[in-house]
């Protein structure tokens, strides 16, 4: 494991923690800055869908049903129960 410590969070540490050995301690290997394509993406990818999926309905425009003269189907089996009442 070619993993470089930094001594000056190790001599931190054990200003912290005097009783640990410093054969205890285990250094993390951290992944790439943030940043770059990635980044903007991860910052950006969900607004932007967001906003595509709103500016869609948008464009889509009202769905209105003028009720006394249309009517929306009711279908034959329906009783006037939630679709989840079991009895």
């Amino acid at each position: 494991m070619n993993a470089k410590l930094n001594t000056d969070g190790i001599d931190q540490m054990n200003r912290e923690f005097p009783y640990l050995h410093e054969s205890d301690v285990i250094s993390v290997q951290r992944g790439p800055e943030p940043g770059g394509a990635g980044g903007v993406y991860r910052t950006f990818g969900a607004t932007l869908k967001g906003l595509r999926t709103t500016f869609g309905r948008i464009l889509e425009g009202p769905v209105t049903v003028q009720y006394p003269e249309e009517k929306m189907p009711v279908y034959p089996r329906f009783r006037g129960r939630h679709k989840l009442h079991r009895f």
